[in-house]
């Protein structure tokens, strides 16, 4: 009743394998559901993913730091909507960093409808695409932005992490790329 809330939590994966951050799915309430002011940094050697959902219905995903530090590349992933087949169609995903220094993608989602808003998000990645939606790669922003008609306030922007595990930026590059959004009035740190 009234949604599912994962917020303020400080996620630090490591693996000798792969791994995730946080994953999320089957959302019983269709209101209500929200992942928000996270940091997640994962650290694995195989599949690893910083935060992965499936079979949402009203999920707002914002303002949190993914970082996927270590993991195989081709199969490592900083967001993953894993859905096959349209669920909710109404994902909202806002004002995150997105990082993967593996080269692997900072944003996939295989059904692209799944998610009904993308924009004003921190898309980084040291490989050559950026990200995947229903089976097509983008290289850059621009490309991203294009091929989905989405993130028109997105970035590429590498925000460093100085001090990893700690996902505190030291820098402000990144300052006032965001949007406000009134459900989450201040940071993880309060």
């Amino acid at each position: 009743d009234g949604g599912s809330l994962i917020q303020r939590n400080d996620i630090q994966a490591f693996a000798t394998n792969g791994c995730t951050g946080i994953e999320v799915g089957n959302t019983q309430s269709t209101t209500g559901n929200m992942i928000s002011n996270n940091m997640v940094y994962a650290n694995g050697t195989g599949d690893v993913w910083g935060l992965a959902v499936y079979n949402l219905w009203g999920m707002q995903i914002l303002h949190n730091s993914v970082l996927v530090a270590n993991g195989l590349a081709e199969q490592s992933h900083a967001f993953y909507h894993l859905s096959n087949f349209s669920d909710g169609q109404d994902a909202l995903v806002r004002n995150n960093i997105f990082a993967n220094n593996t080269g692997g993608l900072a944003y996939n989602v295989n059904v692209a409808g799944n998610v009904a808003t993308e924009d004003h998000n921190c898309l980084f990645t040291t490989g050559s695409a950026i990200s995947r939606v229903a089976g097509s790669s983008y290289s850059n922003i621009a490309a991203h932005q294009s091929g989905t008609n989405q993130g028109s306030g997105d970035t590429d922007i590498d925000p460093v992490f100085p001090i990893q595990p700690d996902l505190h930026l030291n820098n402000c590059a990144m300052d006032n790329m965001g949007q406000n959004i009134a459900i989450v009035p201040d940071d993880i740190d309060g």
